[in-house]
């Protein structure tokens, strides 16, 4: 969704910044529920993690971030829970305001059925209330995992190692101007180093 995140961060600033002591509470609450996620990420427990998020998004959070949740985000939250049941693990958000970054978790083997379920589900409700919020592009579901190497890389060698055509065909150009540009400058500055040199005739 387009939407400003500067009131946002502004909120959570003051809030934080005032100590005030609904949300200062919450925050403590939060830094609980942060030893649970670690605590299930360390026992493997993913079901463990969907419920210490879910209640983190529904309690902390909004308590210290109201904007954390808008109808839209309500609506998917729940047609997911109805549509998945006991294989409906938890929510997250995965940004301060609502409808940026969302995760859902599901049991594993329901994972191909919940990436299709939940693309329907959040396309037919973003169709349903399109005038209402400001929605900048049809939602999408992405595919993550876990990334066990880090950062890392291949090196290629010959034709493997050639880019797109396309990328040529853009890139390319630009350089021959660049190198052109280039070597007529420093042949303009050798031509004046030249002319200095030059013994006068008297």
């Amino acid at each position: 969704m387009a939407q400003n995140v500067g009131p946002i961060l502004e909120m959570v600033t003051e809030k934080y910044l005032l100590r005030s002591e609904a949300e200062w509470n919450a925050r403590q609450q939060a830094l609980g529920i942060l030893d649970e996620v670690l605590a299930g990420l360390r026992a493997n427990d993913v079901q463990k993690i969907g419920a210490a998020t879910s209640r983190n998004f529904h309690g902390p959070i909004q308590t210290i971030i109201p904007w954390a949740s808008n109808y839209y985000t309500e609506t998917l939250i729940s047609r997911a829970s109805k549509a998945f049941g006991k294989d409906f693990w938890g929510f997250w958000m995965l940004g301060g305001m609502s409808g940026g970054g969302m995760g859902f978790i599901v049991a594993p083997e329901k994972k191909q059925h919940a990436q299709t379920e939940l693309q329907r589900v959040m396309s037919e409700a973003k169709h349903e209330l399109e005038s209402a919020l400001p929605f900048a592009m049809e939602p999408v579901v992405y595919d993550f995992a876990i990334n066990e190497k880090g950062t890392w890389a291949d090196l290629l060698t010959g034709e493997k190692a050639l880019l797109p055509q396309n990328y040529y065909a853009l890139i390319v150009p630009q350089l021959l101007r660049s190198v052109h540009a280039r070597t007529a400058a420093a042949s303009s500055r050798r031509t004046r180093q030249v002319r200095r040199c030059q013994p006068q005739q008297i």
